[in-house]
């Protein structure tokens, strides 16, 4: 990939040099002083399993977005994790079930409206209670089919989705259950890892593996050369670089040194 954003002049060449540098609050693409947030430009889907000396306390990878920026950069973010999905073959929502197994949201998403269904509407004729509970048995690959779905599979299932509805259908299912089984039933759910998040650790332990952290490095690049591509920001901070070292050393002091961990 080339550098589409280099330093003005040599005196920015220290990495330093941006975290001495004032920042306005207008947005860094456009320049609009009002409605902006907070984007940052690495997803926190990778970021968050990162090494603590590429992670901790940097400032460099979060700028400030107007509505309709932020719109178009993530966007461009989108794109660039597809890429990634197709070259490093992990899915983008991926998800592991109870049986060890990863699945993409494509073939889980029948099951997951079944499971909703199951969990949102009284009354249901038997009839169609079992169909809804077969198709959760097929997709998590339950060999007892319908009589092995019981409203921990339910609750198990519709866990795999981390928006607002699900947790809270969740909760009730949870609140509904005897207490040992609750337990169990929750241990599975608020333990299970999926979606972009999973898809996260997945690259960059498979990253690391191959090619150390210098690999990380590459993906933070590529993700800094995306973000301008997309914008061509006309106010970031001058000392601000797609190039900007992302490596930070702790001293034998810090919480944060691993001699200490």
């Amino acid at each position: 990939h080339s550098v589409l954003f280099k330093h003005r002049s040599a005196d920015q060449q220290s990495g330093e040099s941006f975290y001495l540098e004032s920042k306005a609050n207008t947005c860094v693409a456009c320049g609009e002083d009002r409605n902006f947030l907070k984007y940052h430009v690495i997803p926190k889907c990778y970021r968050q399993n990162f090494p603590l000396n590429l992670k901790s306390h940097r400032s460099h990878d979060i700028v400030l977005l107007c509505v309709r920026c932020h719109q178009i950069a993530a966007e461009a973010v989108e794109r660039t994790k597809k890429e990634i999905s197709e070259e490093t073959g992990v899915p983008l929502n991926v998800h592991v079930d109870s049986n060890g197994r990863m699945r993409e949201w494509t073939e889980l998403k029948q099951a997951y409206k079944s499971a909703m269904t199951l969990a949102s509407k009284t009354g249901l004729p038997r009839k169609r209670q079992a169909q809804l509970k077969s198709a959760i048995a097929e997709a998590l690959g339950l060999t007892g089919g319908a009589d092995d779905v019981d409203d921990s599979r339910v609750a198990e299932v519709i866990s795999m989705s981390k928006s607002r509805g699900a947790r809270k259908v969740v909760k009730e299912l949870l609140a509904a259950m005897p207490p040992g089984e609750a337990e169990r039933a929750r241990a599975v759910c608020e333990g299970r890892e999926s979606g972009q998040y999973l898809h996260g650790r997945m690259v960059v332990e498979r990253l690391v593996g191959e090619r150390g952290d210098d690999a990380l490095l590459g993906l933070i690049v590529r993700f800094r050369e995306a973000f301008v591509r997309a914008l061509d920001p006309k106010f970031l901070p001058r000392s601000w670089s797609v190039e900007h070292d992302a490596k930070r050393e702790f001293g034998d002091r810090s919480v944060y040194n691993e001699k200490n961990a």
